[in-house]
This record gives structure tokens, sequence and C-alpha cells, in this order.
């Protein structure tokens, strides 16, 4: 039940990601306390540090992207969310299968729209900055990111994928 419920409030999220760029922190806080409310329904807290370690895991984890403005702090929490369902280790997988879907994802749009050699010699722009001024600095500045929509995409979706993905592997053990 708890998966069904992830699964909802995952696809929520990447929706409105989509559409508006953002995920309201009102559905984390839903998706939250019913995964919480299912876990004391359904035989107390067995699994509550599990639980706990796996909503924390993605924070630490993830923190330096964030940093960087490489991944946004909605994506995190759905991450943690995902961590609050799945438990330490699962979360393990679910982030490498995240990981794994954004790469797809990404390359999918480096190959679609052709812009393999401009995101090389921009990323590569980024670290000569970074190692230059010798402190993190923004990936995609704000004012960048409307002039290189195309090669921006909601992580969500992503997370989403990386999710389904990971129970279709637990399916399959």
């Amino acid at each position: 039940m708890s998966d069904v419920v992830m699964i909802s409030v995952l696809a929520a999220a990447a929706a409105c990601d989509l559409k508006t760029g953002r995920i309201p922190n009102l559905l984390i806080l839903f998706g939250a306390l019913t995964l919480l409310f299912l876990r004391i329904g359904g035989g107390g807290p067995p699994g509550a540090v599990s639980m706990a370690e796996g909503a924390v895991l993605p924070a630490v984890l993830c923190a330096p992207l964030f940093v960087f403005s490489m991944l946004g702090a909605g994506d995190i929490k759905l991450l943690m969310l995902a961590g609050l369902c799945r438990g330490f280790p699962r979360i393990l997988s679910v982030l490498v299968c995240s990981c794994a879907a954004g790469a797809v994802i990404a390359l999918t749009r480096i190959f679609i729209y052709r812009m393999g050699a401009a995101r090389k010699m921009y990323f590569l722009h980024y670290i000569q900055k970074v190692i230059r001024l010798g402190k993190p600095v923004p990936y995609i500045s704000e004012a960048e990111k409307k002039s290189r929509a195309q090669w921006l995409f909601p992580f969500s979706t992503a997370i989403l994928a990386g999710f389904i993905m990971d129970i279709l592997i637990s399916e399959v053990r």
C-alpha cells in the first residue's frame, strides 16, 4: 500500500514540477504523514530506525548537488520521502535507479537536441570557473535557465522512474 501512495505522490510531484518548476511542500507533507500513518496503522514502529535512516541518507548524499544548484530542494525532499517509504538500505537502490533514469533522460535530450558539443564545452568552462574562483558556484544561473531551457528537465520525473524501477527490481529478486 505504501508503494501505491508513494507512486501517487511522485506522479503528482512530477506533474507539478513539469508545469510550474516547483514541488509543493504540502504534497511532501501529505506523503510523509500518509506513509507514517500507514506504518503506525500497520503494526506500529518496527522499522522506524530504517525509515529514519532512509529519509536522512538522501539529504546527506544530495546536499553537494543542492549547493551547486544541480538538484533542487523539492527533489531532495522527494528522495527523502522515498527513503521514508523504502527505508535503509533500499533507498540506495532508489537513488541508483533515479540517477540511471536521469542519465537516460539527459542523454536522450542531448541526442535529440544535438547539443553534445555545447554541453561538453559548458561543463569544461564551469569546471574552470569553479577552480578559478575556488568555491562552489551554481552550475546554471537563474539567468541562464531561461536561455538554456532545452538543457533542463525536472529530476522529479527521474525519481518517479527510479522508484518504479526499484519496485520492479525487488519483485524480480
